[in-house]
């Protein structure tokens, strides 16, 4: 599966969110989704070096595969909750 396009939409969120709030306080709660958003990058282009080195190994690049293919969806699962959190802070509900 190619997540090139919610990468692109989260992206294109993730920044109209960050510029469209004025507090400094709840802009820097976008921090952590930033950051884990930004870790994506870095994960593709490890996976490339390992699947660089191992060119003639089957069973590595299958499980090379698997593993360039999960990480980003958990951090892009990940920022998104703290994207979450930085929108809808805990005390911010009516409870009972």
């Amino acid at each position: 599966m190619n997540m090139t396009w919610i990468l692109v939409a989260y992206l294109l969120g993730l920044i109209f969110l960050s510029m469209k709030l004025d507090d400094p306080r709840r802009r820097r709660s976008f921090r952590p989704a930033w950051r884990f958003f930004a870790l994506i990058p870095i994960w593709h282009f490890i996976m490339h070096l390992c699947r660089a080195g191992q060119l003639r190994d089957v069973r590595a690049q299958e499980l090379i595969n698997v593993w360039s293919q999960a990480v980003p969806s958990l951090l892009l699962g990940i920022s998104f909750l703290c994207l979450l959190g930085a929108l809808a802070p805990a005390g911010s509900g009516d409870s009972d």
